[in-house]
């Protein structure tokens, strides 16, 4: 190989990268999914931490809605909801199932252990009269086990797999956007791309519990800022739904799709 055909590889090795990249975060080029009709945002919160009841109340005072996954066991433990909590913002919020003890679903040592940790934690929320249809797996991880056991309860699930949703993406794999305390309202107008249907997750909003630690810290988020996505999505007119909503969407979308065939 003479060395103007590796700088021509290089380079294009290094385009296909950007490509694929921009493609990832921004659905650009000629890789882009088929997009849904409109635009869709979804506010995601995890964990049920007690802060949470902000954005509750800021939802509620700005007739939007949100979907917010509780890790069963923790539920009444410090810095948490109680249950009565859950109850409160499930009168115009999602619930869905997040593990009985936040457990790391891609390092579990048995499937029992996978039928404890999601199993458990979706009859626990459905004996307490909770509809919970979709899942969020703990730090992100998931594997093929994970997955098989999530489908036997739940009709969607989001990763922390960076990006947007079109009408191609696997139910079961569903992007996001975690929202920290150093974003800003730019970084949510960057990544809304048109006809696509985008997931914004959330932990603390406003003020974490004095003990956390610093990584859970750093994930809260400005009951302010909060409340400045909220007007930016009301003034925009981009439609919030919820993440089971959008499964529901993605479920309808197959369903057309092979009836064509």
């Amino acid at each position: 190989m003479t060395k103007r055909h590796f700088i021509f590889i290089a380079v294009a090795l290094i385009l296909l990268a950007i490509t694929l990249y921009l493609n990832q975060f921004y659905g650009w080029f000629i890789f882009k999914n088929p997009s849904f009709d409109d635009t869709y945002v979804s506010l995601r919160f995890d964990d049920g931490w007690k802060s949470q009841l902000n954005a509750y109340e800021l939802l509620k005072e700005y007739n939007l809605t949100g979907s917010i996954y509780i890790i069963s066991g923790f539920m009444g433990h410090e810095g948490y909801m109680s249950w009565a909590d859950v109850e409160k913002v499930s009168e115009i919020m999602e619930i869905g199932g997040h593990t009985v003890h936040h457990a790391d679903l891609k390092n579990l040592s048995t499937s029992q252990d996978y039928e404890h940790e999601i199993g458990d934690d979706f009859r626990t929320l459905t004996g307490k009269g909770f509809k919970v249809k979709t899942f969020v797996y703990p730090y992100g991880n998931y594997n093929g086990i994970a997955i098989g056991v999530v489908k036997k309860y739940y009709i969607g699930a989001s990763t922390q797999d960076v990006g947007v949703n079109t009408k191609s993406t696997d139910p079961f794999l569903l992007k996001d956007f975690t929202i920290r305390s150093f974003n800003s309202i730019k970084d949510i107008k960057r990544v809304i791309v048109p006809g696509t249907w985008t997931i914004f997750t959330f932990h603390d909003v406003g003020e974490p519990h004095p003990l956390a630690p610093s990584a859970v810290k750093g994930n809260a988020v400005s009951v302010e800022f909060f409340e400045e996505i909220l007007n930016w999505l009301n003034d925009t007119g981009v439609e919030v739904i919820t993440i089971v909503e959008g499964c529901e969407m993605l479920k309808d979308y197959v369903s057309r799709k092979e009836e064509k065939r």
